[in-house]
């Protein structure tokens, strides 16, 4: 394909998975759309030989100044983790090293790398809207970071999921190492840490900037240590946090008390409306993923708590 292309599909019903022998190298402006309306209409999905085996990932992204989307898709990546701790080990789904690529209605699942089991963000931007980053991995003995997402640059999370990724150490499901991430109406849930010196089972921020709003991030999991001093959801070593309220945030070293968020008291035992100081009782997320009326699957609310299942779901 050239620069500004735009590649679709007509694939008939059964056919829908497009299997790679070697990563994609992109590095022009291209829109892939997977939706494959012209054919069965079951959207495509692209994937190494072996999901989460396979020696190689699906996209290596090397664009600057260009626009890359994947739009109606599942990306299911291999197992880089063995080429260690340099960018041949980085992005097990996607790799984004320069450019700006949004992903688009897509899934990035069953990947597995050194850092960014799902998607590694270096001197780019992501934009990830109406999708979801999920069932990553990061191998329990080594030491990186980011099973769902790492980044060093530019990440935008819209509407989205990030859910079910599990690493060793750092960030289950996203590892922000420098750089800008920015998160509007998200859910962030069911990632864990399984390492020795667990910490941020859901995120952690080890310094740039993350701007955060109208997000759940909870039951996330240290399997090791305290998720109280650890923050399971949520573990701030420096940089900047911008809470622009609206969030839902389980343990965090207390760091989302804003009137209107909703944090979780851990001396106390309860969750708290931060305006009011009330015990508004549990959190009940579903423990699967499905889909609640919007474009990705989310843990629903299921009620038997401060909402009721009809109230929300999270992204």
């Amino acid at each position: 394909a050239g620069d500004g292309d735009q590649i679709t599909f007509n694939l008939s019903f059964g056919n829908e998975t497009i299997t790679i022998s070697s990563e994609l190298s992109l590095t022009e402006s291209l829109i892939i759309e997977g939706s494959n309306s012209s054919g069965s209409g079951t959207a495509v999905t692209v994937q190494v030989t072996t999901p989460g085996t396979s020696t190689f990932r699906v996209f290596n992204i090397n664009a600057s100044g260009k626009t890359i989307t994947l739009s109606n898709m599942t990306i299911k990546g291999g197992d880089i983790s063995g080429n260690g701790n340099v960018a041949a080990g980085f992005g097990g789904g996607i790799y984004l090293a320069a450019g700006t690529l949004t992903l688009e209605k897509a899934t990035v699942s069953n990947s597995q790398a050194y850092n960014g089991g799902g998607i590694y963000v270096g001197s780019a931007t992501l934009n990830l809207n109406n999708s979801s980053v999920i069932s990553n991995t990061i191998d329990e003995n080594i030491s990186g970071a980011g099973a769902g997402i790492y980044t060093s640059g530019t990440t935008n999370i819209t509407n989205s999921t990030i859910a079910l990724n599990t690493g060793p150490d750092y960030g289950g499901g996203i590892f922000i190492n420098s750089g800008t991430t920015t998160i509007r109406d998200a859910t962030i849930s069911q990632n864990k840490t399984n390492g020795t010196n667990d910490y941020g089972g859901g995120i952690y921020h080890q310094n740039g900037t993350l701007d955060i709003k109208n997000t759940i991030i909870a039951n996330n999991y240290l399997l090791n240590v305290s998720s109280a001093t650890n923050g399971s959801d949520y573990y701030q070593n420096s940089g900047t946090l911008t809470n622009n309220d609206y969030n839902v945030v389980g343990y965090s070293d207390d760091k989302f008390q804003n009137d209107n968020d909703i944090w979780y008291d851990f001396n106390a035992g309860y969750w708290t409306n931060v305006n009011t100081g009330a015990n508004i009782g549990t959190i009940d997320l579903a423990t699967s993923l499905s889909y609640s009326g919007g474009f990705t699957e989310t843990l629903p609310i299921t009620g038997g708590g401060f909402l009721s299942a009809s109230e929300g779901a999270g992204s």
